[in-house]
Protein backbone atom coordinates (compact mmCIF):
# COMPACT_ATOMS: atom_id res chain seq x y z
CA UNK A 1 0.00 0.00 0.00
CA UNK A 2 1.37 3.41 -0.94
CA UNK A 3 0.45 6.85 0.41
CA UNK A 4 -2.22 7.47 -2.20
CA UNK A 5 -3.97 4.16 -1.48
CA UNK A 6 -3.77 4.77 2.27
CA UNK A 7 -5.40 8.21 1.94
CA UNK A 8 -8.09 6.81 -0.36
CA UNK A 9 -9.05 4.16 2.21
CA UNK A 10 -9.23 6.75 5.01
CA UNK A 11 -11.31 9.14 2.91
CA UNK A 12 -13.76 6.39 1.97
CA UNK A 13 -15.07 6.55 5.56
CA UNK A 14 -15.54 10.34 5.67
CA UNK A 15 -19.04 10.42 4.26
CA UNK A 16 -20.27 13.50 6.13
CA UNK A 17 -17.62 15.86 4.76
CA UNK A 18 -17.86 17.93 1.62
CA UNK A 19 -15.49 17.37 -1.28
CA UNK A 20 -13.48 20.42 -0.24
CA UNK A 21 -13.20 19.18 3.33
CA UNK A 22 -12.20 15.71 2.16
CA UNK A 23 -9.38 17.26 0.17
CA UNK A 24 -8.34 19.19 3.29
CA UNK A 25 -8.20 15.91 5.21
CA UNK A 26 -6.18 14.33 2.39
CA UNK A 27 -3.71 17.24 2.51
CA UNK A 28 -3.40 16.91 6.30
CA UNK A 29 -2.79 13.16 6.08
CA UNK A 30 -0.21 13.58 3.35
CA UNK A 31 1.58 16.22 5.42
CA UNK A 32 1.62 13.90 8.44
CA UNK A 33 3.04 11.06 6.36
CA UNK A 34 5.60 13.30 4.71
CA UNK A 35 6.83 14.39 8.16
CA UNK A 36 7.10 10.75 9.25
CA UNK A 37 8.98 9.73 6.12
CA UNK A 38 11.40 12.66 6.32
CA UNK A 39 12.12 11.83 9.96
CA UNK A 40 12.98 8.24 9.03
CA UNK A 41 15.10 9.33 6.07
CA UNK A 42 17.05 11.54 8.47
CA UNK A 43 17.64 8.45 10.61
CA UNK A 44 19.17 6.62 7.62
CA UNK A 45 16.22 4.60 6.32
CA UNK A 46 15.90 4.13 2.56
CA UNK A 47 12.86 5.66 0.87
CA UNK A 48 10.87 2.43 0.44
CA UNK A 49 11.39 1.24 4.01
CA UNK A 50 10.63 4.73 5.34
CA UNK A 51 7.28 4.70 3.54
CA UNK A 52 6.46 1.18 4.75
CA UNK A 53 7.26 2.07 8.37
CA UNK A 54 5.21 5.23 8.06
CA UNK A 55 2.15 3.33 6.83
CA UNK A 56 2.49 0.94 9.77
CA UNK A 57 2.88 3.80 12.25
CA UNK A 58 -0.22 5.59 10.93
CA UNK A 59 -2.41 2.61 11.83
CA UNK A 60 -5.20 0.78 10.03
CA UNK A 61 -6.72 3.20 7.48
CA UNK A 62 -10.25 1.96 8.12
CA UNK A 63 -9.96 2.63 11.85
CA UNK A 64 -8.34 6.01 11.22
CA UNK A 65 -11.17 6.93 8.85
CA UNK A 66 -13.89 5.91 11.31
CA UNK A 67 -12.28 7.92 14.11
CA UNK A 68 -11.85 10.98 11.91
CA UNK A 69 -15.50 10.73 10.87
CA UNK A 70 -16.41 11.07 14.56
CA UNK A 71 -14.08 14.03 15.11
CA UNK A 72 -14.92 16.26 12.16
CA UNK A 73 -18.46 17.68 12.00
CA UNK A 74 -19.98 18.79 8.70
CA UNK A 75 -18.80 22.26 7.72
CA UNK A 76 -15.47 22.13 9.55
CA UNK A 77 -12.57 22.81 7.19
CA UNK A 78 -9.89 20.93 9.06
CA UNK A 79 -7.08 22.76 7.30
CA UNK A 80 -8.22 26.18 8.50
CA UNK A 81 -6.33 28.27 11.02
CA UNK A 82 -7.54 28.91 14.55
CA UNK A 83 -9.39 32.13 13.72
CA UNK A 84 -11.41 30.54 10.92
CA UNK A 85 -12.11 27.45 13.00
CA UNK A 86 -13.43 29.56 15.86
CA UNK A 87 -15.57 31.62 13.50
CA UNK A 88 -17.14 28.53 11.98
CA UNK A 89 -17.82 27.04 15.40
CA UNK A 90 -19.48 30.27 16.54
CA UNK A 91 -21.87 30.00 13.58
CA UNK A 92 -22.69 26.39 14.43
CA UNK A 93 -23.18 27.31 18.08
CA UNK A 94 -25.84 29.79 17.01
CA UNK A 95 -27.72 26.73 15.80
CA UNK A 96 -27.59 25.36 19.38
CA UNK A 97 -25.10 22.54 18.76
CA UNK A 98 -23.62 21.53 22.12
CA UNK A 99 -20.90 19.59 20.28
CA UNK A 100 -19.65 22.68 18.50
CA UNK A 101 -19.79 24.75 21.68
CA UNK A 102 -17.49 22.21 23.29
CA UNK A 103 -15.16 22.38 20.30
CA UNK A 104 -14.98 26.18 20.60
CA UNK A 105 -13.84 25.73 24.19
CA UNK A 106 -11.31 23.09 23.19
CA UNK A 107 -9.85 25.30 20.45
CA UNK A 108 -9.62 28.25 22.82
CA UNK A 109 -7.89 26.16 25.50
CA UNK A 110 -5.36 24.87 22.97
CA UNK A 111 -4.48 28.46 22.01
CA UNK A 112 -4.26 29.69 25.62
CA UNK A 113 -2.02 26.76 26.56
CA UNK A 114 0.67 28.01 24.18
CA UNK A 115 1.00 31.34 25.99
CA UNK A 116 -0.19 30.60 29.52
CA UNK A 117 0.05 26.86 30.27
CA UNK A 118 -1.60 25.50 33.43
CA UNK A 119 0.26 24.88 36.67
CA UNK A 120 0.51 21.27 37.94
CA UNK A 121 -2.34 21.81 40.40
CA UNK A 122 -4.59 22.99 37.57
CA UNK A 123 -3.68 19.94 35.49
CA UNK A 124 -4.45 17.64 38.41
CA UNK A 125 -7.84 19.29 38.90
CA UNK A 126 -8.76 18.40 35.32
CA UNK A 127 -7.47 14.82 35.28
CA UNK A 128 -9.91 12.38 33.75
CA UNK A 129 -7.67 9.42 34.55
CA UNK A 130 -5.24 8.86 37.38
CA UNK A 131 -3.66 5.80 38.87
CA UNK A 132 -3.81 7.16 42.42
CA UNK A 133 -5.01 10.26 44.31
CA UNK A 134 -3.01 13.34 43.35
CA UNK A 135 -0.60 14.55 46.04
CA UNK A 136 1.21 17.76 45.06
CA UNK A 137 4.98 18.09 45.12
CA UNK A 138 5.98 20.75 47.66
CA UNK A 139 9.35 22.34 46.91
CA UNK A 140 11.30 24.40 44.38
CA UNK A 141 9.60 25.19 41.08
CA UNK A 142 11.21 26.60 37.92
CA UNK A 143 10.26 27.34 34.35
CA UNK A 144 11.88 25.30 31.58
CA UNK A 145 11.40 25.45 27.84
CA UNK A 146 11.91 22.09 26.15
CA UNK A 147 10.10 21.48 22.87
CA UNK A 148 10.11 18.44 20.61
CA UNK A 149 8.31 18.08 17.28
CA UNK A 150 6.42 14.80 16.93
CA UNK A 151 5.06 14.81 13.41
CA UNK A 152 2.50 17.62 13.32
CA UNK A 153 2.35 17.76 17.12
CA UNK A 154 4.53 19.63 19.60
CA UNK A 155 5.56 18.29 23.00
CA UNK A 156 6.32 21.23 25.31
CA UNK A 157 7.79 20.72 28.79
CA UNK A 158 7.46 24.04 30.58
CA UNK A 159 7.64 23.58 34.37
CA UNK A 160 9.73 21.46 36.78
CA UNK A 161 9.19 21.06 40.52
CA UNK A 162 11.42 19.21 42.99
CA UNK A 163 10.51 18.51 46.59
CA UNK A 164 8.59 16.30 48.98
CA UNK A 165 5.67 14.27 47.74
CA UNK A 166 4.12 12.20 50.51
CA UNK A 167 7.52 11.66 52.15
CA UNK A 168 9.39 10.88 48.93
CA UNK A 169 11.75 13.28 47.16
CA UNK A 170 10.16 13.66 43.75
CA UNK A 171 10.62 15.62 40.52
CA UNK A 172 7.45 16.60 38.67
CA UNK A 173 7.44 18.15 35.20
CA UNK A 174 4.38 19.79 33.65
CA UNK A 175 4.01 19.32 29.90
CA UNK A 176 1.49 19.62 27.10
CA UNK A 177 1.08 18.21 23.60
CA UNK A 178 -0.72 20.20 20.91
CA UNK A 179 -0.99 20.37 17.13
CA UNK A 180 1.24 22.87 15.33
CA UNK A 181 -1.91 24.45 13.88
CA UNK A 182 -4.06 26.06 16.61
CA UNK A 183 -7.33 24.16 16.72
CA UNK A 184 -5.87 21.03 15.12
CA UNK A 185 -6.41 17.64 16.72
CA UNK A 186 -3.56 15.97 18.59
CA UNK A 187 -2.54 12.86 16.66
CA UNK A 188 0.41 11.59 18.73
CA UNK A 189 -0.95 8.39 20.38
CA UNK A 190 1.65 8.27 23.14
CA UNK A 191 -0.42 9.11 26.22
CA UNK A 192 -0.08 5.46 27.30
CA UNK A 193 3.48 5.10 25.98
CA UNK A 194 5.40 7.83 27.83
CA UNK A 195 7.94 6.65 30.41
CA UNK A 196 9.65 8.76 33.05
CA UNK A 197 12.70 7.57 34.95
CA UNK A 198 15.21 8.80 37.49
CA UNK A 199 18.77 9.78 36.64
CA UNK A 200 19.96 6.28 37.49
CA UNK A 201 17.30 4.63 35.34
CA UNK A 202 15.43 3.47 38.42
CA UNK A 203 11.70 2.98 38.81
CA UNK A 204 10.37 3.68 35.36
CA UNK A 205 6.92 5.17 35.82
CA UNK A 206 4.34 4.85 33.07
CA UNK A 207 3.04 8.35 32.52
CA UNK A 208 -0.70 8.03 32.99
CA UNK A 209 -1.29 11.00 35.24
CA UNK A 210 -2.67 14.26 34.10
CA UNK A 211 -4.49 14.60 30.79
CA UNK A 212 -7.40 16.93 30.27
CA UNK A 213 -10.22 15.60 28.09
CA UNK A 214 -9.47 17.90 25.16
CA UNK A 215 -8.76 16.33 21.73
CA UNK A 216 -6.82 19.46 20.71
CA UNK A 217 -4.43 19.45 23.66
CA UNK A 218 -3.03 17.01 26.21
CA UNK A 219 -1.72 18.18 29.60
CA UNK A 220 0.66 15.81 31.38
CA UNK A 221 2.39 15.47 34.74
CA UNK A 222 5.68 13.56 34.52
CA UNK A 223 7.02 12.25 37.83
CA UNK A 224 10.07 10.33 38.98
CA UNK A 225 11.82 9.81 42.35
CA UNK A 226 15.07 11.73 42.84
CA UNK A 227 18.04 11.74 45.24
CA UNK A 228 20.55 14.36 46.36
CA UNK A 229 23.01 15.03 43.56
CA UNK A 230 20.53 14.34 40.75
CA UNK A 231 20.34 17.04 38.10
CA UNK A 232 17.72 15.68 35.70
CA UNK A 233 14.96 13.17 35.05
CA UNK A 234 14.39 11.52 31.67
CA UNK A 235 11.30 11.20 29.49
CA UNK A 236 11.23 8.37 26.95
CA UNK A 237 8.77 7.64 24.17
CA UNK A 238 8.65 5.61 20.97
CA UNK A 239 8.22 7.40 17.66
CA UNK A 240 8.37 5.80 14.22
CA UNK A 241 9.98 2.68 15.64
CA UNK A 242 12.71 4.60 17.47
CA UNK A 243 13.06 5.41 21.19
CA UNK A 244 13.40 9.13 21.87
CA UNK A 245 14.87 10.40 25.15
CA UNK A 246 14.46 13.89 26.60
CA UNK A 247 16.45 14.95 29.67
CA UNK A 248 14.57 17.43 31.86
CA UNK A 249 16.95 19.50 34.06
CA UNK A 250 16.08 19.92 37.72
CA UNK A 251 16.06 23.34 39.44
CA UNK A 252 19.49 24.81 40.08
CA UNK A 253 18.97 24.49 43.82
CA UNK A 254 19.01 20.74 43.30
CA UNK A 255 17.38 18.01 45.35
CA UNK A 256 16.95 18.97 49.03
Amino acid sequence: MDRSEYCAQVLSHLRRLSRREREAVRAELEEHMEDHICALLDLGYDAQLAEERTMAAMGDPAEVGREMEKQYPRGWNVAAGAALILSIFVIFSALSSSYNRRMIGYAWESVVCRVSPPEPEEIAAGMFYRQEPYIPVSGVREKVDIQRNIGNDVLWIYRITVGDQDGVQTAEAAACIYDKIPGGLVSFPAFNELLVESQRGEQQVLCRQGALANPMMWNLLLRAPVRPGDDHITLRYDWLGETVTVDIPLPKEGVP
